[in-house]
């Protein structure tokens, strides 16, 4: 997760003066050198539609029992009480696509429909 006081203190010194609050995230990414990296959990419906025309993009799916896992393992590490189930109770919601940051398929799917720039060596 986002380290947000970091961020704010990175903002400062590249772009004195700015106010973190109109876009924290954005102003940092719009002030990077080029070439830059910029990695996201977000489904390619929700980037920008001319993403794979105007970019390089690397895209990584894992397999959905390390997901499943590894979501398993972050949520119940959080300091709230974000989540308090069982490991079954979250392979429910990930196989119903029902948690934060899913439903893994479609995000899958996405990807794998969109229209290749390239030979795709793995899909």
């Amino acid at each position: 997760m986002l380290n947000v006081e970091k961020a704010k203190q990175k903002l400062a010194e590249v772009c004195p003066g700015t106010i973190p609050d109109e876009g924290l995230t954005l102003q940092l990414a719009e002030a990077a050198t080029t070439p830059r990296i910029i990695w996201t959990h977000l489904p390619l419906k929700l980037l920008h539609p001319d993403l794979l025309n105007t970019c390089k993009v690397v895209y990584v799916a894992r397999n959905p029992k390390d997901v499943c896992a590894s979501y398993y393992h972050f949520v119940k590490n959080l300091e709230s009480c974000f989540f308090s189930g069982t490991f079954e109770n979250l392979l429910d919601g990930f196989m119903a696509g029902n948690l934060f940051y899913g439903p893994y398929w479609d995000h899958i799917r996405q990807a794998a429909e969109a229209p290749p720039k390239f030979p795709r060596d793995v899909l």
